[in-house]
């Protein structure tokens, strides 16, 4: 689903499963066709990719990339459809418009924040919330566990399930991430490790740090997420729970972010839990398409 608005929007992950990309490789395989339905979309040549004829369908997952990370001010789902005006008869791209009218699934990883008991147990309580949550759920939604606790596990989870939302519950008590590095030493996680964290990772709708929002983590985290959500101070369980009930409840009825944000924040306030600390962080292009604009939410 766009952020924005209760639409649709086409992930890469779903590009990708969909086979969009071969499709644009097959229908615009040389550089003076891409280039032109490129400019239709208000991108000069000069901030394309360069153009591999070896492969096509490459060139094409690595526009989708650039587009999936706010690159472009525009949005897959309207690539396709520029490229659906190109060809109004071609019956595959009439069946990818369609389909983005349809539910978007909704795939949730959820891992700990940290080693600990404590972060177990947190996890262990949202995850029992979020079955709940998706039994009455509108959208296709799928969820994930994942007790790992090494950074290598998180990379290896993270390419296999591809989620669209990362969600990580507890932290250590500086409320920063802690991971296990190969060597078995403990540490908070570095803003470069944050990095290769997600590096492999298809693009995500959503990061969700619990209460280990740090703001040096926004910066690399909204590389490969539209947007970052967390407490930037301590947060009970109870008050996790609390706002994990209300914005997973919103997003799964086909709400936008911001909706099922300020679900999760009436729900902590309903429950006599404070909200001054949340912080929704939002990535959006820059309309000149050369670069990012980050607009905070508290």
């Amino acid at each position: 689903m766009e952020w924005g608005a209760a639409v649709i929007r086409l992930t890469y992950h779903d590009a990708r499963r969909k086979g969009v990309f071969e499709l644009l490789g097959d229908l615009f395989s040389d550089a003076d066709s891409s280039q032109q339905l490129l400019e239709v979309l208000g991108v000069p040549a000069s901030n394309l990719p360069p153009f591999g004829a070896d492969r096509p369908a490459a060139y094409w997952e690595e526009v989708g990339r650039q587009i999936s990370r706010g690159r472009f001010a525009f949005q897959l789902r309207d690539l396709l459809s520029a490229a659906a005006v190109r060809y109004p008869q071609h019956a595959r791209l009439k069946a990818l418009t369609r389909w983005q009218s349809e539910p978007a699934e909704v795939r949730i990883l959820m891992l700990p924040g940290s080693p600990s008991a404590a972060a177990q147990t947190r996890l262990d309580l949202e995850l029992r919330q979020l079955r709940a949550v998706g039994t009455v759920a509108r959208c296709p939604m799928t969820l994930m566990a994942r007790p790992v606790t090494r950074i290598a596990d998180v990379v290896t989870e993270l390419t296999e399930t591809q989620p669209t939302i990362v969600h990580f519950s507890g932290a250590d008590p500086d409320g920063r991430l802690l991971l296990d590095t190969d060597d078995q030493r403990r540490s908070p996680i570095t803003v470069d490790q944050l990095s290769t964290l997600f590096s492999e990772a298809a693009e995500l709708d959503c990061i969700l740090l619990g209460s280990c929002f740090n703001e040096e983590y926004v910066e690399p985290l909204l590389r490969h997420a539209h947007a970052v959500v967390g407490s930037s101070g301590p947060l009970s369980d109870d008050a996790a729970v609390a706002f994990t009930r209300g914005f997973y409840t919103a997003l799964v009825a086909g709400r936008n972010l911001e909706t099922a944000y300020r679900y999760g924040l009436e729900e902590m306030e309903l429950a006599a839990y404070p909200t001054d600390q949340m912080r929704l962080v939002r990535r959006q292009a820059h309309p000149t398409g050369g670069g990012q604009q980050h607009m905070t939410h508290t």
